[in-house]
């Protein structure tokens, strides 16, 4: 799951692109993605309900690319069972600002 917030009335696009290069957004047409907000100024949360190892881009873009003033916020991303919070300015049309890497290991459990 990724949240990102930002300052300003600016609406920004969050999507995902895997390692193949597919972009992944709430638009998509993809059973596993969910997203919120995406109509409200400031905020956009875009996730997926399970996820196929391997590496996936987290990308910020403009929706209006005539629009040329820095934007500034930060991406909250929750994967598995880690959080982090990366900070973002965004100058061009869209910039690409973190990476996830979803690996699966085999792990003994006692009940």
């Amino acid at each position: 799951m990724v949240e990102a917030t930002w300052t300003g009335m600016q609406d920004l696009d969050i999507s995902l692109v895997n390692s193949r290069g597919q972009r992944i957004s709430w638009m998509g047409g993809r059973r596993n993605v969910v997203g919120a907000s995406a109509n409200v100024p400031g905020r956009e949360q875009i996730g997926l309900r399970w996820s196929p190892r391997g590496t996936y881009y987290i990308e910020v873009a403009r929706t209006n690319p005539a629009d040329t003033t820095p934007i500034s916020g930060q991406l909250r991303v929750r994967a598995i069972d880690e959080r982090r919070t990366i900070p973002f300015t965004l100058y061009g049309n869209q910039a690409r600002v973190g990476r996830v890497q979803i690996t699966r290991r085999a792990r003994m459990v006692a009940f």
